[in-house]
């Protein structure tokens, strides 16, 4: 399904969001915190230098809060001469670096934030929203967007060669996010970007943009998928890994003859002696165009695509930081609807351009010592066509629903002004009868 931007909204969609700003923007200037909000920590009484790394450090209010309390006694200690400048500003850098510890994620080999960052973060955004305008536009939601991504094969990684080759691929896939080249595009384009790991196989990326993002949503989307495919990952497993993985699960010979009634032969009909060359024929075909390669899912939402999900009922009598946290959530889910779309439909195409790969990546294969289960990999390439085909036929059907629903916002307000005319008509005659 595609993204929708602002210009493709219906005006009951546009209605809506319009509504929901409203709703948030009320909520904002009725919050109970809101001395918290607007005296960031350490405003008031430390040295400028120290207000932005603040706030990009420690996104939470309530934390930067807690940290102010301790400056302030510092600051006092310096109005008393206890501490000098240099011996503050020291104090200041450390206790803000121990507490952004809080923010990090737990694998320090590829240093990056964790989800609770990026939450944080999503939430001062949209404060930066409600605080700068009296009333938030529409577009403005549209300037927010988050990715969710899921690293493709990383179990199979660890499972066959251990977790240090899984490592290795978490610090090139991190890397990629943090400085690749899609990265660097999106800088160039003024979206400042926050990149992160959620856990495990699965990563965040929060973009904010003085633009409507989802114009960029698809080039963002193509450029991420394409450098994860084109980035060198060959060290991390070998043809000979591959198979010695597949043939621990028992699912090596039942994969070859999958891949050689794919090509059209007859398993069935072979003598032994054919049977035997097929199969070598079939490895040694594989064994030449492998080369393991990463791959990632990658799901976008705007923080407006979300926000067109969630109706004004939903949030009635709710807190400011009840409605942020609900657009934020909601964002997160589409996101990762998204991304599990894309993973469908790249498993299925990767089935027909690299066979070994695609049964790597699937997760699906049982691991299980019997040959009920080990048949299952025969049928793997045929069931990830039919979920290309099913999917397709789920998209086919919700842009039918969209293009019924336009339909029926028209008709409606073609039934309204047909209404409004005949009203005038009315009116006219009325006025014809009195005169």
């Amino acid at each position: 399904m595609s993204t929708e931007t602002k210009d493709q909204l219906t005006p009951e969609e546009e209605a809506r969001l319009s509504q929901l700003a409203e709703i948030l923007q009320t909520a904002y200037n009725a919050r109970e915190d809101k001395t918290v909000l607007e005296n960031i920590t350490g405003e008031e009484t430390l040295a400028k230098r120290f207000q932005d790394p603040l706030k990009e450090r420690l996104p939470s209010a309530e934390l930067r809060e807690e940290v102010s309390q301790k400056i302030e006694r510092w600051k006092k200690g310096l109005d008393s001469k206890v501490y000098s400048q240099d011996e503050i500003d020291r104090y200041v850098k450390e206790t803000i670096i121990e507490s952004a510890k809080l923010y990090m994620d737990s694998a320090k080999h590829i240093l990056m934030y964790n989800r609770q960052y990026v939450e944080d973060r999503f939430e001062n955004d949209i404060n930066d929203i409600v605080e700068k305008t009296e009333q938030p536009k529409v577009e403005d939601f549209y300037g927010i967007a988050l990715i969710s991504f899921d690293l493709n094969g990383l179990k199979t990684l660890n499972d066959a060669n251990g977790h240090e080759m899984g490592n290795r691929a978490l610090e090139i896939f991190s890397k990629i996010l943090k400085e690749g080249t899609t990265t660097e595009w999106l800088k160039k384009q003024g979206v400042e970007v926050v990149p992160a790991r959620q856990s495990g196989d699965e990563f965040l990326f929060l973009m904010r943009g003085e633009k409507d993002l989802s114009l960029i949503i698809e080039e963002t989307k193509r450029r991420f998928d394409q450098e994860v495919k084109d980035a060198n990952a060959t060290e991390l497993m070998s043809f000979a890994d591959a198979k010695r993985y597949l043939e621990g699960l028992k699912i090596w010979e039942p994969f070859l003859k999958g891949v050689i009634a794919k090509n059209g032969v007859e398993i069935e009909g072979l003598s032994e002696d054919d049977f035997k060359k097929e199969m070598g024929k079939a490895e040694a075909d594989l064994n030449k165009i492998f080369k393991f390669k990463m791959g990632t899912s990658v799901g976008i939402a705007t923080l407006g695509e979300a926000m067109s999900r969630i109706t004004p009922e939903e949030l009635t009598g709710k807190t400011y930081k009840q409605i942020a946290r609900r657009a934020i959530g909601e964002t997160f889910n589409t996101s990762d609807e998204k991304a599990m779309e894309h993973k469908k439909r790249s498993k299925a195409a990767l089935a027909d351009i690299d066979p070994l790969l695609a049964i790597l990546y699937n997760r699906s294969v049982a691991v299980k010592e019997n040959d009920n289960e080990a048949v299952r990999a025969e049928l793997v390439l045929k069931n990830a066509t039919l979920e290309t085909e099913l999917e397709e036929t789920k998209v086919e059907r919700d842009e039918i629903k969209q293009t019924l629903e336009k339909e029926r916002v028209e008709k409606e307000e073609m039934k309204k002004l047909i209404e409004e005319l005949r009203r005038k008509n009315t009116l006219l005659e009325l006025n014809k009868i009195q005169k």
